[in-house]
């Protein structure tokens, strides 16, 4: 076995196989490596071996075979070591091949079709990284690939598995050639992990499918694709495109996708497995049309589709879903935030017959018609809530099929449904905030429309949509006030989207909101909650997931209550005395609570104090300061975090957990040993500086 390693000089030659069976490295260098050329240390490397490539430019095409399973291809640096172009375009010149090599490794190295000044303007790689008929478990990490005709990696066909691809850089694919999928810059069949790479002026992002069954998920996370100039087929203008078969996991999260041109796409699913989500994406698209994330599902697999940024221009639609299945199989959307910036007020541009002139926030749609998926065969059942949706002509859409088989059902609460025209609920094309549009005589299912937001004024529900909407309640989005007393102690808390601003008189004692009713097992989202004490002590918590250590906590969050000064216990340095000035509690007394977001708690006349909280009787002293005062840097502060900033003559804690917190001073403890030696000569040397509290992070978890 041979390795091939850069020595950097000397005369070629070959390294003895005094080692049958140890893994080797096999040099590649212009002079005086092993081999002056990539492709003949492949050659001789077998499993295990590294074959290492010098910093210089090779014009080779790379063509790992089944003998070659197991080999690592390493360069020097993605600024040292090129691979380009040997000959003019042809159908077959990809920069490297894999045809059925297993468990390959490539890293650390540039792919450049435009790399060799010999060749004529444009005549490019075809592929930067091809597959042909498979090889499962290759990585490719720490690779540029660049200047492609047609698509940056290929990954063939869609029986492959575990496929890793990682911190990879593709920039420039062409497209020249024709084909629907060419221009992408990365094809992904099969299974496996696709994670942190930067994918930049390209027609396409990510295509794929795996349609059989697979041992693992398939995940996309952390990627970022932007400058999409879109493939003539709109249906291929895609950041990430994957149809999983009805039978595959797939996970696409944390996604950062952004495109300009007319009918742009976000994120397009089809047919996800059992527990796929689709989650945390920034989705910007500034060109006409589109869809931000599109999915078609089917029975026992409805996805996840949660916490996304999605915004749309003129035309764009921000979420549609088709799919069919049981209730309890539902499509989830929730917690999204859905914005439409034009401000033309009118459609564009759409290429779903069905929403021809629409501009809405979410379509749900049991037509197959109206997708691209076109599978739709059965009920549809979907779940929205917690959704920001603004600047769109119509909010909402649901759409069914003329076959009575094909209905829709929808739970729709706690959104925020901002829409440009003039009602929320209307049966007709004009602007409204939900627009039902049904095909032929079809009838919906029940679609709870209870406990939304619809902008300033009561929802316009139509007559005509009597029997197919339940709208029992709106919210104005203005705060309700209440004042605690001893007679009344407790407000309920009746929905995410209807703040709370709470005043508890003095004495009243118990005082606390009761948020069990949007709880499930300790957990939940709460709604905007002000509560300002008698004392000054005002604690802001933010619409905001809360959970609780208990998961038979009632629900009910104390007010601001002051507690004796006695019962909190401070370690002192030597040398040093503490006070305590104030000490609050609030919360859920023994039970922890975290929140996702930051709240602000505000001690009145403690600026000048040092801060801290007790919990089960231990101190933790907060010495993190906050950058400023504002609730995106209390949402920055880690899971259980906390940190301080004084306001005026006022300490501000911005915290992620609720306990008791306690402002207090620690001063310089006075020497008080009494003289008896008057005759003596003093001590000139002044006493060493007391030790003062040791400032560094700290955190809570519940």
């Amino acid at each position: 076995m041979i390795i091939v390693t850069l020595l950097g000089g000397g005369a070629l030659g070959l390294l003895p196989a005094s080692a049958a069976y140890a893994a080797t490295t096999i040099t590649v260098c212009a002079n005086g490596c092993d081999y002056d050329t990539v492709q003949g240390a492949i050659n001789v490397a077998t499993s295990g071996d590294t074959v290492s490539v010098g910093a210089g430019t090779y014009a080779e095409e790379l063509e790992f075979t089944s003998a070659r399973s197991g080999v690592i291809l390493t360069g020097a640096g993605q600024d040292q070591t090129f691979i380009v172009p040997a000959r003019s375009y042809a159908t077959d010149n990809h920069a490297i091949a894999i045809r059925q090599a297993n468990g390959l490794t490539i890293e650390d190295l540039t792919i450049d079709g435009a790399g060799n000044s010999a060749l004529a303007a444009g005549e490019n790689f075809r592929d930067g990284i091809w597959w042909e008929d498979g090889g499962d478990n290759n990585t490719i990490r720490n690779v540029t690939v660049q200047n492609i005709d047609r698509r940056g990696i290929s990954v063939f066909p869609q029986t492959v598995e575990g496929t890793k691809i990682s911190g990879v850089s593709i920039d420039n694919v062409t497209g020249a050639v024709t084909g629907n999928s060419n221009g992408y810059a990365l094809m992904f069949n099969g299974s496996g992990l696709v994670e942190d790479n930067v994918f930049t002026n390209i027609k396409a992002g990510v295509g794929g499918e795996s349609r059989a069954p697979r041992d693992q998920a398939t995940t996309f996370n952390n990627n970022t694709i932007s400058s999409l100039t879109g493939i003539d087929t709109s249906r291929y203008n895609i950041g990430i495109n994957y149809w999983a078969g009805n039978v595959n996991e797939v996970q696409i999260t944390n996604n950062k996708i952004n495109g300009n041109v007319t009918g742009n796409s976000g994120i397009y699913l089809v047919n996800p497995g059992a527990g796929s989500s689709i989650s945390d994406n920034s989705i910007i698209l500034s060109g006409d049309g589109g869809i931000g994330i599109e999915t078609g599902w089917t029975q026992s697999n409805g996805p996840l589709i949660e916490g996304n940024v999605i915004s749309m221009s003129t035309g764009g639609l921000g979420i549609l879903t088709t799919g069919q299945g049981a209730s309890a199989d539902r499509v989830k959307i929730r917690d999204n935030d859905i914005l439409n910036t034009s401000t033309d007020g009118a459609q564009s541009f759409s290429y779903l017959s069905a929403t021809s002139g629409r501009e809405v926030g979410i379509i749900a749609s049991a037509d197959k018609d109206t997708s691209r998926t076109g599978d739709t065969t059965g009920s549809s059942f979907v779940q929205i809530s917690g959704n920001d949706i603004g600047g769109f002509t119509n909010g909402l859409a649901f759409i069914e099929d003329s076959d009575a088989v094909k209905t829709l059902s929808a739970t729709v609460s706690g959104n925020s449904i901002r829409a440009t025209g003039s009602s929320a609920v209307h049966v007709t094309e004009t602007s409204s905030g939900v627009v039902a549009v049904p095909d032929g005589h079809a009838v919906f299912s029940a679609i709870d429309l209870a406990g939304n937001y619809w902008g300033e004024a009561t929802p316009d529900f139509d007559e005509l949509l009597s029997g197919w909407f339940v709208h029992d309640s709106y919210f104005s989005g203005e705060p309700t006030n209440v004042v605690l007393n001893a007679d009344t102690k407790t407000v309920t808390a009746a929905h995410p989207l209807e703040p709370l601003v709470v005043e508890v008189e003095s004495g009243t004692e118990g005082a606390g909101v009761d948020y069990s009713p949007l709880l499930t097992g300790g957990a939940g989202t709460i709604p905007q909650t002000t509560i300002t004490t008698s004392d000054g002590v005002t604690v802001k918590i933010p619409k905001t997931g809360i959970t609780a250590s208990d998961e038979s906590w009632d629900g009910v969050i104390m007010a601001p209550t002051v507690v004796p000064k006695s019962s909190v216990t401070i370690p002192a340095e030597s040398g040093t005395t503490v006070t305590v000035a104030t000490a609050i509690e609030v919360g859920a007394g023994d039970i922890g609570l975290t929140f996702d977001k930051g709240v602000r708690l505000l001690l009145p006349s403690d600026s000048d104090k040092l801060v801290g909280f007790v919990r089960d009787g231990d101190f933790t002293q907060i010495t993190t300061e906050c950058l400023d005062d504002s609730q995106t840097t209390g949402d920055a502060l880690a899971a259980g975090g906390d940190c301080y900033i004084s306001v005026g003559s006022d300490m501000v804690i911005w915290t992620k957990h609720f306990t008791t917190f306690v402002a207090y001073s620690s001063d310089v403890t006075p020497d008080v040993t009494p003289d008896v030696t008057p005759d003596a000569t003093p001590d000139a040397t002044p006493d060493a500086s007391p030790a003062v509290p040791v400032k560094g992070n700290a955190s809570y978890t519940g």
